[in-house]
Formats: C-alpha cells, sequence, structure tokens
C-alpha cells in the first residue's frame, strides 16, 4: 500500500491531512535495515494492554471516534487475545451513545467445555453492540471477505456487448435500460455498442423524468494514439485514462458489483473471462445472440453453476435470459442483475466462463 499513511505514534496524527486512506499500527511499527529497530516500541504485555488509552492518548481517541462514526470489521480476534478486553471496554463504555453495529468473524471451537464457555462471551459481545459472525473452518474467512469486498463496492454494472441480429432486432439493451430506471445500479461501459445503448436508454428516462444524474451512466475510455470519439449523446460521465485497453479492462470490471452480457464477439468473451477472474458475477442474455449465447449455453452446461443461479430466485430466471420474448428475458435479467448485486453472489465457481 504504497499511498497510505501510517499512524504508529500519537504525534504522527499532528499532522492533518484530508482524504487518502490511514493504517493505524496500535502494537507498535518496526523500521527495516540492519539492524531491524523499532520506530514505535512493541504493545505486548498486559501492563502496555491495560495503559494504552494514558499512553497513547490521541489513538485512542482517534479509535474512540472512529468506533462511534464507522461500523468496524474486528478480524484475527479469540477470546485469549488482549485485543479482545480493549474491544470490550470500548463497547461497554460507548453502546449508549448511539454508536453503529460492529462485526467480528469467530471460529466456533468444537469442544463441548470451550463450547459453553464460548457462548457466554458471544453473547457479551453482542449485548455491547458486536455482532458475531461464526465460521466452522479458517477456510471460510477469505471467500467470506471476497464477498464483502464485492458488496462494498460502488453499485457499478458493467455492461459487455456489441450489435447482434437479435439484438438489433428486439433492441434487449435498450428495454435494459429502461428496467434499471427504478434501481440504485449505475452503469458502466468501455464505451461500446451495449454498454452505450443501455446507458442512454437510462438517462433519457432519466431526463424525461426529471431526474437525470450523470452518475449513474459512466464511459471509460483507453489510452489512444487517435483523438477519443464523441459520444453520440451528451449524456453520462466520461472518463479518460492513460491506461491501455488490457489494464482498463481489468481496473474497471474489478470495480463492479455484476457483469452483463447482450449479443457481443471475441472481446466480449475476454471481457467476460476477466469478470470470472475478480468473481464478478456474470450474466449473459442469451436472447440477444452472439457471446451471450455462447457463454449461457457454456454455462448452461455445467450443473453446479445453474443449480447456483435457480436456488437463488422464484423462477428458473436462468432459462428465462433466452426467451423468445425480449420483455420476459430482460426482466428476468434485472432480477438476476439485482440479486447478485444487492442481495447475494453469483460468480461462476468453475472458472469456465
Amino acid at each position: 500500500m504504497p499511498d497510505v499513511r501510517v499512524i504508529a505514534e500519537d504525534d504522527d496524527l499532528l499532522e492533518r491531512s484530508i482524504g487518502g486512506m490511514r493504517v493505524t499500527k496500535m502494537h507498535g511499527s518496526l523500521v527495516p535495515g540492519t539492524p531491524v529497530r523499532w520506530s514505535s516500541p512493541p504493545v505486548i504485555t498486559r501492563k502496555d494492554y491495560e495503559q494504552y488509552e494514558y499512553t497513547h492518548p490521541r489513538i485512542w481517541s482517534s479509535l474512540t471516534a472512529t468506533y462511534l462514526t464507522r461500523s468496524i470489521l474486528f478480524l484475527g480476534f479469540s477470546f485469549t487475545d488482549p485485543n479482545v478486553e480493549v474491544l470490550l471496554r470500548l463497547a461497554r463504555t460507548r453502546v449508549n451513545l448511539g454508536a453503529p453495529e460492529h462485526f467480528t468473524v469467530l471460529k466456533r471451537p468444537t469442544s463441548r467445555s470451550e463450547l459453553a464457555l464460548y457462548g457466554h462471551q458471544v453473547a457479551d459481545l453482542e449485548k455491547s453492540g458486536v455482532a458475531v459472525v461464526e465460521i466452522e473452518d479458517f477456510s471460510e474467512l477469505n471467500p467470506l471477505l471476497r464477498r464483502l469486498a464485492q458488496r462494498t463496492r460502488d453499485p457499478w454494472l458493467f455492461v459487455s456487448g456489441s450489435v447482434t441480429d437479435e439484438l438489433t432486432q428486439h433492441k434487449h439493451d435498450e428495454l435494459l435500460g429502461y428496467e434499471l430506471v427504478e434501481s440504485a445500479v449505475e452503469v458502466v461501459s468501455l464505451a461500446g455498442p451495449a454498454g452505450m445503448n443501455v446507458s442512454f436508454a437510462l438517462g433519457r428516462t432519466l431526463k424525461a423524468e426529471g431526474r437525470y444524474d450523470p452518475a449513474r451512466m459512466r464511459f471509460f475510455f483507453r489510452q489512444r494514439d487517435t483523438a477519443v470519439p464523441e459520444l453520440p449523446q451528451r449524456m453520462g460521465t466520461a472518463t479518460f485514462t492513460e491506461f491501455p485497453v488490457e489494464r482498463l479492462r481489468e481496473e474497471v470490471i474489478s470495480n463492479c458489483r455484476a457483469l452483463v452480457i447482450l449479443g457481443g464477439g471475441e472481446r466480449t468473451k475476454i471481457e467476460a473471462q476477466c469478470a470470472a477472474k475478480y468473481k464478478v458475477p456474470v450474466i449473459p442474455i442469451a436472447a440477444a445472440g452472439g457471446a451471450a449465447r455462447s457463454i449461457w449455453e457454456a454455462l448452461s452446461t455445467d450443473a453446479s453453476y445453474v443449480g447456483a443461479a435457480n436456488s437463488l430466485f422464484m423462477q428458473s430466471d436462468w432459462d428465462l435470459l433466452a426467451d423468445l420474448d425480449p420483455r420476459v428475458a430482460i426482466r428476468a435479467a434485472k432480477r438476476m442483475i439485482l440479486h447478485a448485486m444487492f442481495l447475494g453472489s453469483l460468480s461462476d465457481p468453475t472458472g469456465k466462463v
């Protein structure tokens, strides 16, 4: 994290700055070199923990302010960790001040004697305003954090695809734009045909209803030697980058919550593979033809993927993505998009996209 600001001592908080990312190291800090030395003494003994709020008053005040204004996720704790005492002290003394809910992830013990004590400890945390998320095994932690990272991204939906006969005839892309008006979805694309058509349909509707917001439609342009083509309609937000197309594709898709495919060719397949790499849910509207149809057909033979999809919805929306009535296919896609972005996850567990 090369651009992060590190807070290891109280004096590090004297420098005022706005914005940026900050890491507070509460347990001391080492300076690399020969020999390695401490730039901030370690916090390691019981006395260090008990006296922390007096020896580090600024950092303790900063931690308290964060506790009262942000939801915190506590990771890497066990009930034998002295950090738990710090956490409980904060929780018990600040719980009546209207602090937001906090969270911790704990592995459930297996022995009967540990379970009895564990139940009381969990109840103590939850009464103090810290919700406990239980896992049976530490292998569950990374998938949990990946889903959390996806859910805390901006509500970006990447639209991938280009014109096909089916797309031109039935205008699935425009229908999708109209369907997304009432959602919180922000449409992003690399200014391909499908992305522009969805965005412009969404923007025109918002303008007509007096609710236009340029942030709802975002176009990203790659580095190029020739002039950037003008958008056919003055709508949305255009971002011009110095990235080559490969890096831009990864930068944008990795920050999206879901990717929808309308038509498309080989480039669209590459974007779908990029989404699979970053565990971004892929929703191919097969009725639009092209790459969307071939990706849908390939995934339809994967029992684990279709089973996961069908278990999430009232109807078999996966099958409806290929419905001949474009309104039916687009309504099914909308339900899957909203569920993947706001309610759950529909990523390809096999990486076969």
